[in-house]
């Protein structure tokens, strides 16, 4: 009794820890923005570690719970996933593996409710154990944890929680609660240098113009675009209005494929949003119209623009003015 009551004590510590190490990781200058505007997290236990503390136990959820409001109060969109498992009639269950919790983000995502759409996924793990010395018990607790890009398929960075020894007292279990926000500090400035030298740029590179920029979220993504019955010409016009006025143009991947199916790798900060109605613009301005003479289908990441029939015609003139913006 005595020993689920000090775990109790020191996981709730962690959970501010943890919280404040996934902060330092969504500030503005790294890659993760800060937040404001509500970049969508769903922050997951993972307990396949026969060593862990399962995700049934009140000690895990005491931290979970923590977690997520901590989270919430640094304007983060927190998903939670007992109520999207309600909804969904799924089982949450113990030690499940990391490939587990990555279907569930996934399976979220392709479920079509946009309350639900994560773009970063937080995995932490919770291990914890105790031994006797003879003359006392020294308890040993250590928190990791993982950040991923879900929508780019991308690790972002990990995190650790340098391992914590306390001899098993209640004055010394108080004690830990008074000194929670020194450690949690030097935590974050720890993984605040490191974050800075991982993501060095990323939130200042954008390509565009000044009204384009706030259309760029930060986050890299990688869209897979794939041309169907253009001619190589169409397709490349496309290709260079993208990389040359499009915001947020990072680089492209190596392109495959033939007239008949032209696939092309797109690297980008802009918005789903945005790059959706610059490709709009785009085909109207090649004299394509978009819901007769074009089929444009978007599927995650990946969008398939399928020509239905030849434009006789001819391409509209250009405008002089900024369009992707």
């Amino acid at each position: 009794m005595f020993r689920v009551k000090f775990f109790g004590v020191i996981f709730k510590f962690f959970g501010v820890i943890i919280v404040a190490a996934f902060a330092v990781a969504c500030t503005p200058s790294n890659l993760m923005a800060q937040s404001g505007e509500g970049i969508p997290v769903m922050v997951l236990g993972e307990d396949s570690d026969r060593d862990s503390i399962p995700r049934s136990s009140d000690i895990f959820r005491r931290v979970l719970n923590e977690l997520k409001q901590q989270m919430s109060r640094y304007n983060f969109y927190v998903i939670d996933e007992e109520m999207m498992a309600a909804d969904f009639g799924w089982q949450v269950r113990d030690r499940r593996p990391k490939s587990e919790l990555v279907k569930v983000v996934d399976l979220a995502n392709q479920s079509g409710n946009f309350a639900y759409q994560t773009r970063a996924m937080v995995i932490f793990k919770i291990r914890a154990a105790q031994r006797d010395l003879g003359f006392a018990k020294e308890a040993f607790v250590r928190v990791t944890g993982e950040i991923y890009d879900v929508e780019a398929r991308r690790f972002i960075d990990s995190f650790e929680v340098p391992r914590m020894d306390f001899p098993i007292t209640k004055e010394l279990t108080e004690d830990v609660g008074d000194h929670a926000r020194d450690i949690a500090a030097a935590l974050g400035d720890t993984l605040r240098k490191k974050l800075a030298f991982a993501s060095r740029g990323a939130a200042t590179s954008n390509v565009g113009t000044e009204s384009g920029a706030s259309s760029t979220g930060g986050l890299v993504s990688t869209y897979t675009f794939t041309f169907r019955n253009f001619s190589t010409r169409e397709v490349y016009t496309m290709i260079d209005v993208m990389e040359e006025e499009f915001p947020g143009f990072k680089s492209a991947r190596s392109p495959e494929g033939s007239s008949a199916a032209f696939k092309y790798g797109y690297v980008t900060t802009a918005k789903g949003d945005k790059l959706h109605r610059w490709i709009n613009i785009m085909l109207m301005d090649m004299g394509l119209d978009p819901d007769t003479q074009v089929s444009l289908t978007k599927r995650g990441n990946e969008y398939e623009i399928d020509k239905l029939f030849d434009n006789n015609q001819g391409n509209a003139p250009a405008d002089p003015n900024c369009k992707f913006c």
